[in-house]
């Protein structure tokens, strides 16, 4: 599989959409994550030229602390023809019964009003929690409907005590440990090396300056290990 049909960069400033935008539609990215308020320029944009990522919409970032379908209040109308979203959610003290009931009710929410093939997407704030704390969210999940994905953090750039290779293994290590999904890692991917150093992740957050770091460090690279690193 090709790097970068494994990196999703995230745009939250309208001076990066065009970029990020022409970036996906060129290397072939899945996604882009774009702040709600930039979901009609980018539609319009994909739409001009006829390319075939997705636009996933950020919902209740950073923190996560709207509940159930709450979340989705003043989102703008727009934002909502969006193919995906990543929706933020807190932790804290929740048992695992009040973090299953706020995911069924948002997924429900989503699938009901918008469509049953919208992505769904869970984010924790990872870099805050806990083991124990991943565990309980991900025992919660158990027996329902699984989501696209469930990212790790809303971070694309942090200390790296708190993201690092060693970090991201224990975090997927701990979801995988009860349900079977596929995991998407942010926080620090800056270089190749960071991706090959986390295992079992299907996707990656970045921010635009790591996606050209990436890409331009992925096409420098040799034959032999481009064939290594396409193929890990």
């Amino acid at each position: 599989m090709n790097i970068t049909s494994m990196i999703e960069i995230d745009v939250f400033q309208v001076t990066e959409l065009a970029e990020s935008s022409e970036v996906a539609a060129k290397e072939g990215l899945p996604a882009i994550v774009v702040h709600p308020g930039l979901s009609l320029d980018a539609l319009m944009i994909r739409r001009r030229m006829k390319a075939q990522y997705k636009i996933i919409i950020p919902i209740d970032w950073p923190k996560g602390e709207l509940k159930g379908v709450n979340k989705f209040l003043g989102v703008r109308k727009e934002a909502l023809e969006a193919d995906g979203f990543e929706i933020a959610i807190s932790i804290g003290s929740k048992t695992p019964e009040e973090i299953r009931a706020e995911c069924m009710n948002a997924s429900e929410f989503i699938r009901s009003h918008l469509g049953e093939y919208v992505e769904v997407r869970w984010v924790l704030e990872g870099s805050e929690l806990e083991d124990s704390q991943i565990s309980t969210f991900s025992q919660a999940l158990v027996g329902i409907r699984n989501p696209s994905f469930i990212r790790n953090d809303v971070n694309t750039k942090i200390q790296n005590n708190k993201a690092n290779a060693d970090i991201h293994n224990n975090f997927i290590k701990l979801v995988k440990e009860h349900i079977n999904v596929p995991i998407k890692i942010s926080g620090n991917i800056s270089q190749l090396k960071s991706l090959v150093n986390i295992n079992n992740a299907s996707r990656y957050g970045v921010n635009l300056q790591q996606a050209r770091n990436l890409i331009k460090d992925f096409h420098q690279k040799p034959a032999g290990l481009k064939e290594i690193l396409t193929n890990p």
